[in-house]
């Protein structure tokens, strides 16, 4: 069963758990993202044309330091209460407006060339449930395969049992973390 974990214990940022006895994804994706035999694999596979301008180490490079930075921010977030996860997540698609209920949204850094993605469901201002996350080399999210359209698969699977569960607010979000991690009438 998936269980959802507080990552900020601040009533802002969760993440799914998709195995009982493993990491949150947020969790899982930091370790993926800086193992460098799983990312030098990642690059091979799916460098594509990005591997005539830079070579396997030098991409590898490149997201190992961006994974640090989505760490720094994600800090940055927990620690100071003037910045908000509305600067980090942005519609997943360009165009989506932010006023869409239980948005879709991406996490990643706004400056230079990006590979991370953070893919999260926005309850309300500030509040977000990170549901996946994956290494993206292309333009378009269905670019990279079967990583990519897992990642929207989660999004729309969330975002249709949030919906249905009645979820309109962070005290509904709530409600539904008790009910999915099993606390009801404990």
């Amino acid at each position: 069963m998936t269980k959802i974990d507080d990552i900020f214990a601040n009533e802002t940022l969760y993440a799914a758990r998709y195995n009982e006895d493993g990491d949150n994804e947020l969790k899982r994706l930091q370790d993926l993202w800086t193992n460098p035999i799983e990312v030098h694999g990642f690059v091979k596979k799916n460098g594509g044309s990005l591997l005539s301008q830079y070579s396997i180490a030098e991409l590898s490079k490149m997201i190992f330091k961006e994974a640090e930075e989505i760490d720094k921010i994600l800090t940055e977030l927990k620690d100071d209460p003037t910045k908000k996860l509305n600067d980090f997540f942005v519609p997943l698609n360009d165009g989506d407006s932010e006023l869409i209920p239980l948005g879709k949204k991406k996490g990643k850094i706004k400056n230079g060339l990006t590979f991370l993605r953070l893919y999260a469901i926005k309850i309300e201002d500030n509040c977000y449930l990170i549901t996946g996350g994956a290494i993206k080399m292309t333009k378009k999210m269905g670019g990279n395969g079967e990583d990519t359209d897992r990642e929207r698969g989660r999004l729309d699977i969330w975002r249709a049992n949030l919906h249905k569960s009645g979820v309109k607010c962070k005290e509904d979000f709530f409600e539904f973390i008790k009910e999915q991690n099993g606390e009801i009438g404990e």
